[in-house]
């Protein structure tokens, strides 16, 4: 075997190289030849396959639909009210570090009015701009300058 393999190496290779796809191939098309061949095998099995996917689709279904109670449930929660029962609430700070390179100033208007917008104490939010060197001084302070002004009563932009 091994001088076989040997002397003709090139084809060897080259069934090797065809092998996957030839296998692949009759993976696929198997319950299209196989029904000449095996009529009831490929009956039962295109049954069981079809129950496989129903049973998948179905548990897909279930799933997305708990998914979104639990999204609903957390909505209405009242982080808050929870929050507020930890002895050493007043004591945590946020940092939050938004990395930015030519963003534009409406957007980051919009992520900062959103993290303004919500029930946590804006006081106990620090907001961290942190802007690429390789973008414009002038941009970059510009950026800022408008951002601290707009949102310094609310929250401390860094």
């Amino acid at each position: 075997m091994r001088k076989f393999i040997i002397r003709h190496e090139k084809q060897v290779l080259r069934a090797f190289e065809i092998l996957p796809g030839f296998f692949s191939w009759n993976m696929i098309l198997f319950p299209y030849w196989g029904i000449f061949v095996f009529p009831n095998f490929i009956a039962y099995f295109i049954l069981l396959f079809n129950v496989y996917w129903f049973y998948q689709s179905f548990l897909v279904a279930i799933t997305s639909i708990v998914s979104h109670l639990k999204i609903q449930a957390a909505i209405n929660y009242d982080w808050m009210a929870d929050l507020k029962t930890f002895k050493d609430f007043k004591d945590v700070n946020h940092l939050i570090i938004i990395p930015t390179f030519k963003e534009p100033l409406h957007i980051l208007e919009r992520t900062i009015n959103s993290l303004v917008g919500q029930t946590f104490p804006t006081k106990q939010i620090a907001v961290i701009l942190a802007m690429e060197e390789k973008e414009l001084p002038e941009d970059r302070n510009s950026k800022f300058e408008i951002l601290n002004s707009k949102f310094e009563t609310r929250c401390s932009v860094v």
